[in-house]
């Protein structure tokens, strides 16, 4: 045989599914014993954490927990008790890929003290058993521990002073909720596998079955992981689940001790499997002419993925950055950026920095009730993630979040010293350029060709920028003037990515809050929030993009700088990295196989043995031989248990007596 064949192996990552719905989580908490009741809130804020998704009764379902971190005046300072309010947006995230309509979905949260700790999370939990925002002393104090950049400590040993009047307070598993999605992975599966979904238990480590080529299966057993894995039969399908807040409503008890809180969350399930396709990209028959048509393509194949996780430590000056001593923490906010990732020999070495927020009672009283200070390269980090199968050159995708922080300041109260547990996440790709074969024809030679229709994803191009917004921003009644500007925080929505020629035009919103201080005959620390105060419209430019292409957009706050203009306006200009991948859906007959066909023998033998070479398969024997599977496997019961082995010999059957014309 003439006929040389150039196969590529593609391992793909394909979305079954995705659906971003509503989830409700509420109850009452209470203050610990020893806390001063609630004269006025300042800052109530929920942070999330979801535990691993799973199947249930056909539907994706997970179940998460909310901490809740209070900052408040005590009642018997405070001028007026503010009973109620609502707050938008309080825990940052990323840009949403997708829009989505869900139905609403919460648990009724039972009665939580302060600092208690106690939990039903179970296995999953990140940090479990350990207070995510710290943990009360046997005096009462907390020591200044946080989950996911947040961290509360209440009043020092030091004396007391005018800025005692705020407080800090914190609820671990302060409230649970539950979110469930109709992921319909029928119409996917079947499209690019001919597959069905089967239900897997949760709590279950479902079966994966793969199957030979010759059709054996082969079963092992799956290994527990933060999302779960659905079966089909010959596909193991990945769930993965991300929530972010949406808004929180709360009302101040009575008695200024606890809070009514609701708060409103989006979870967002997407479904995945790996799949692998064998495709031939080239053809050559000696001196034989071959035509070859198809289509040019950049395609991302899936190499591996890999975590890891380590301690970061730093140490940041107080008083060189122009800001007073501090006498107590009531707030530190660190937030995890990555700057470079570069694949090597199995392994991947990531790059960032933390950036870190810090709001304070400082030891002058002079100086107002509440002080802050921002340092965008707090520390710097770095870490190697090993990946099987990395080579130099494959690209990596990470992602890197705050699991655990500890904060103390120094004994002068003019520096603070931090550790926090740093998790990372990454997948590896390499970027295959190839020609989708779709017809081989020869002159002289007759050719049979297999084809599989598939859909692709052809990658057009990526590119990642940091752009700023700005935008002025009214204070309005009843809350009183701007002294001077705290502190801002910002959280960004990407709602819609449409691409034009080269272009990719990305709209959305940012939630604004900020910490200032008014003026007046006595300064007063206030907060005030704007839902939606800054809506941009952004250009991104991408070449090679046109009309129809899919953007998909991840976008992330890097820096929020408030400026006075007046006692009711104020200046935003807002920093935000926006990384935007441009994809081409592809529908193609792409050609998987091709065989030579030797000519028709005039008197063929009823029976022929032939040594099966490597790459032999029951469709290359049958259409060589003119012959059809089924026939082979009649003659070679052999086959259905053992498979196709090299070297061993098969009995070719009567060809079909029927000459081409």
């Amino acid at each position: 045989m003439t006929l040389k064949l150039d196969e590529t192996s593609l391992t793909l990552r394909r979305v079954d599914g995705e659906e971003t719905v509503s989830a409700l989580a509420s109850g009452e908490v209470r203050l610990g014993l020893g806390e001063p009741e609630i004269g006025r809130v300042l800052s109530l804020r929920a942070l999330p954490r979801l535990g691993p998704a799973n199947w249930n009764e056909g539907q994706a379902q997970a179940t998460g927990l909310v901490d809740l971190v209070l900052i408040y005046e005590s009642g018997g300072q405070a001028q007026a008790r503010r009973v109620s309010g609502s707050m938008s947006g309080q825990h940052g995230g990323e840009g949403q890929e997708t829009e989505g309509q869900g139905v609403e979905a919460g648990s009724e949260g039972g009665e939580v003290d302060a600092g208690s700790g106690a939990s039903e999370w179970g296995e999953g939990a990140s940090n479990a058993g350990k207070h995510p925002h710290g943990e009360k002393d046997t005096e009462g104090k907390t020591r200044a521990t946080s989950a996911e950049g947040h961290l509360l400590t209440p009043e020092d040993e030091t004396g007391a002073g005018p800025g005692d009047v705020l407080e800090s307070s914190v609820w671990r598993d302060a409230l649970q909720f539950e979110a469930w999605a109709e992921l319909n992975l029928q119409a996917a599966l079947e499209r690019s596998t001919g597959a069905s979904p089967v239900d897997a238990e949760p709590g279950k480590e479902p079966n994966r079955e793969t199957r030979t080529p010759e059709g054996r299966p082969e079963v092992e057993q799956s290994s527990g992981s933060a999302q779960s894995a659905v079966t089909d039969g010959a596909i193991p399908v990945e769930l993965r689940a991300d929530c972010r807040v949406e808004s929180i409503e709360y009302q101040v008890d009575e008695d200024g001790r606890g809070l009514q809180v609701e708060v409103s969350l989006s979870v967002t399930f997407r479904a995945t499997h790996q799949e692998t396709i064998q495709l031939v990209t080239g053809v050559s028959a000696g001196t034989k002419r071959v035509h070859l048509e198809g289509e040019r393509a950049v395609l991302e194949q899936l190499v591996g993925q890999g975590q890891a996780s380590q301690t970061v430590r730093g140490h940041v000056p107080l008083d060189t950055t122009g800001h007073p001593a501090a006498r107590r923490l009531l707030d530190v906010r660190p937030v995890a950026a990555i700057e470079r990732s570069e694949a090597g020999s199995g392994s991947v070495e990531v790059q960032g920095t933390i950036r870190l927020a810090v709001l304070y009672v400082p030891i002058d009283a002079s100086q107002g009730a509440l002080a802050a200070a921002f340092w965008p390269t707090a520390t710097k980090w770095s870490a190697v993630i090993p990946v099987a199968g990395t080579q130099p050159g494959h690209k990596p995708r990470p992602k890197a979040s705050i699991g655990g922080f500890d904060a103390a300041l120094d004994d002068d109260g003019r520096g603070l010293e931090f550790a926090l547990e740093l998790e990372i996440q990454t997948d590896v790709v390499a970027l295959t350029n190839l020609t989708l074969l779709e017809s081989v024809d020869g002159d002289g030679i007759e050719l049979a060709v297999a084809t599989n229709a598939l859909e692709l994803e052809a990658l057009v191009g990526e590119t990642t920028s940091q752009v700023n917004l700005q935008q002025e921003l009214e204070v309005g009644e009843p809350l009183p003037g701007v002294e001077h500007v705290l502190l801002g925080e910002g959280q960004i929505r990407v709602d819609r990515a449409q691409c034009r020629q080269d272009q990719v035009q990305v709209e959305g919103s940012l939630d604004l809050e900020m910490f200032y201080m008014a003026g007046g005959w006595e300064a007063t620390p206030e907060v005030v929030s704007w839902p939606k105060g800054l809506e941009f419209g952004e250009t991104l430019v991408v070449p090679g993009v046109h009309a129809g292409d899919t953007a998909k957009v991840e976008a992330q706050v890097v820096e929020v700088q408030l400026v006075r203009r007046n006692s009711r306006v104020v200046s935003a200009n807002v920093s935000v990295q926006f990384s935007v991948r441009v994809v081409r859906p592809l529908a193609v007959d792409g050609v998987t196989d091709v065989v030579e066909i030797p000519p028709l023998e005039e008197d063929p033998p009823a029976l022929r043995f032939v040594l099966l070479q490597p790459g032999d398969t029951l469709w290359r024997l049958a259409t060589r031989y003119r012959t059809t599977v089924e026939g082979l496997k009649a003659e070679n019961p052999w086959i259905s248990t053992e498979g196709l082995k090299a070297g061993r010999k098969v009995c070719i059957p009567q060809r079909i007596l029927v000459r081409n014309s």
